[in-house]
């Protein structure tokens, strides 16, 4: 992100106008690709609202706009990792390592996501098992590549070190005492926990899809895991963007189900179901003043879209067994079985 603001400014473009500029050409094209992913997915036009709100709304996104943005690369991230999951489902499997190679050098916990690709690329039939292993690994070299020889040296040894003595560090700040844990938690699950009781409230009807459906399923809770594990051990867990990489893959495979959510929600205001709707209040309150952002000047604001979130949350999931039992489950058209 520095180096294209650097590009910007030698072109002449005020840094503030660069900045704005930058961010949201990325978030726009990690919206577009995301809708093109659920579509490839599904085969079939997808409401681009069932993509943009979900995403829009996200802890991680609100996080971008309040939080430093110089330093935030994570748009480019999923709009790299988005294009080259596009790539692989349409067998362009040079270009889907190209863009692979290019979300790794974004950031590098894009690594984790290189088992799904893998199988991905076997499930889909164009490589074995041996040959997609070691194909995978070319687009770590070729980041690992890029980044030497851009990157000063110094600064590869510096961050080499502070890897080595205080990066594998961050759970003794992260779980502190019960205040920072208390944060931690929260962060993780405003960043994803809806995505993941949507994932299993309608895992059934997902993974009857198609194999590849599987396997994002899968993939997902991998990824919840890892990725969860990864950020509370090495990095600063307040910084809610860290732990939404798994999200990324949820909506794109929960955008034919929002109607569902949506239907459920409204349904229960309609009804006037004075039981799901006080009892959602109750637990996003509690939620909400359990959880207190320690950035300075951004508390009140996350806390009040923890209120917001855990109202819907909590909505939501009074309304399961309505979401699933809704009329739009089950329309999903199901893809090719990409297994043959």
């Amino acid at each position: 992100m520095i180096t294209l603001l650097q590009l910007m400014a030698s072109l002449g473009f005020p840094y503030q106008f660069s900045l704005v500029f930058l961010q949201l050409f990325f978030y726009a094209l990690t919206c577009y690709f995301l809708l093109k992913l659920s579509e490839e997915l599904y085969e079939r036009k997808i409401d681009p609202a069932n993509i943009i709100i979900p995403f829009t709304l996200s802890f991680s996104v609100i996080f971008a706009w309040l939080g430093a943005m110089h330093t935030y690369n994570d748009f480019p991230q999923y709009c790299f990792l988005l294009i080259a999951f596009t790539f692989l489902i349409r067998k362009q499997t040079l270009l889907s390592a190209i863009f692979f190679s290019l979300a790794i050098v974004c950031r590098e916990t894009s690594v984790l996501l290189l088992p799904i690709y893998a199988m991905a690329s076997i499930r889909n039939g164009s490589m074995t098992g041996i040959t997609s292993t070691l194909f995978w690994l070319t687009p770590i070299g070729l980041a690992a590549a890029m980044i030497f020889l851009y990157v000063d040296f110094d600064l590869l040894i510096a961050n080499t070190e502070f890897t080595k003595s205080q990066r594998f560090t961050a759970a003794k700040v992260n779980f502190a005492d019960f205040t920072k844990t208390r944060e931690t938690i929260g962060t993780l699950v405003l960043t994803t926990g809806f995505a993941g009781f949507l994932v299993w409230t309608f895992a059934k009807s997902i993974v009857a899809t198609s194999p590849l459906h599987r396997l994002l399923v899968q993939g997902f809770w991998y990824l919840l895991v890892v990725n969860t594990l990864l950020v509370s051990f090495s990095a600063t867990a307040r910084e809610a963007r860290l732990f939404y990489l798994p999200t990324i893959i949820a909506i794109p495979l929960l955008a034919p189900f929002w109607p569902n959510v949506f239907n459920s929600i409204t349904t229960q205001f309609s009804r006037k179901n004075a039981f799901s709707l006080l009892g959602a209040i109750v637990i996003a309150i509690i939620m909400a003043l359990a959880y207190k952002s320690s950035l300075n000047g951004t508390g009140h604001v996350y806390r009040l879209y923890a209120l917001f979130y855990f109202f819907i949350f909590a909505l939501s999931a009074l309304s399961r067994n309505m979401m699933i039992q809704s009329q739009n489950l089950g329309k999903v058209r199901p893809t090719e079985d990409i297994s043959n």
